[in-house]
């Protein structure tokens, strides 16, 4: 028996439910019950019984739901107290963000503040970082949709507008805002059908009884780049992302798209439940002034 497990059974216990306590611990159900399973196992006795479309603690799975609760809050206290004891002695900072955050003038703004800082910047889509970011492994967390949780401390960072990333050798590069009427003849890379882009993308062309010229699909917005150079293809992206492709590549250009529908927030979060160490702090007050 270990802490992951009695903190799989105490959040069974309290949803009364496998399923819902699933979707809480970012687990499927057949994991979760494979770890209750095998806990009943090592245990020797039976936790919880089926009760309609509930479950329901037995005699031994109460007895074990109170000691998990005494044992778990200990657990609590002590990685609390342990942080606090590392926090002025620690300088890495893990964040998970979308690739181009982190920008090369943000991160010089946090070394001008203390060089010493180790930042581990991680690719949010990469994969699911919500329950590593939960369980304490990452210190930051930039995404589109907040995790609602009374232990997280939430941002706003910047509202996203949707631009066009251009080659500078195109012809309405000088301007700093397009319509789709002006490309209506260019050729677009776009993202795979089902991605929130490309359906504001299709509904925006739908909607002016537009029809683009080829489309190329890509996966990333990298994979786009090459295609955009040549200056006979265009791409839509968040209008702040292209930005930053265009510090890096002068022969890159981001101008705003005119029929601008897309909705969406970029926000960042923490725990409010621990204490944050000083590199930590100075990561998040940094990104925050940057995008305020």
């Amino acid at each position: 028996m270990n802490i992951q497990q009695l903190m799989y059974f105490q959040k069974v216990a309290q949803e009364e439910s496998i399923t819902k306590a699933a979707d809480a611990l970012y687990l499927t159900q057949p994991a979760l019950s494979r770890a209750i399973g095998k806990l009943e196992e090592e245990l020797g006795c039976e936790l919880i019984r089926k009760s309609g479309r509930s479950i329901k603690l037995t005699e031994y799975g109460s007895a074990l739901y109170k000691h998990a609760n005494t044992i778990l809050a200990e657990v609590k206290k002590l990685n609390t107290e342990l942080g606090q004891l590392k926090s002025t002695k620690q300088k890495y900072v893990t964040i998970a963000a979308p690739t181009k955050l982190m920008q090369a003038d943000l991160l010089e703004r946090v070394y001008r503040i203390d060089p010493d800082i180790k930042i581990n910047c991680l690719d949010r889509r990469a994969k699911d970082r919500t329950g590593e970011f939960l369980r304490g492994e990452i210190d930051l967390f930039v995404s589109e949709v907040p995790i609602n949780s009374d232990e997280l401390e939430t941002q706003v960072l910047l509202k996203e507008t949707l631009g066009v990333m251009m080659s500078r050798k195109h012809p309405l590069s000088g301007r700093e805002e397009v319509s789709l009427f002006d490309l209506k003849n260019d050729d677009f890379v776009v993202y795979p059908k089902g991605r929130l882009i490309r359906d504001q993308f299709d509904e925006l062309c739908e909607k002016l009884g537009i029809v683009p010229g080829r489309l190329i699909e890509c996966e990333s917005i990298v994979q786009a780049i090459p295609y955009v150079l040549t200056g006979r293809t265009v791409t839509i992206f968040p209008l702040w992302a292209i930005k930053a492709y265009e510090k890096e590549n002068p022969l890159l250009r981001g101008v705003s798209l005119k029929e601008n529908n897309y909705s969406k927030t970029l926000v960042l979060q923490w725990s409010a439940s621990r204490q944050l160490n000083e590199a930590v702090t100075t990561v998040r007050d940094q990104i925050i002034e940057y995008y305020g």
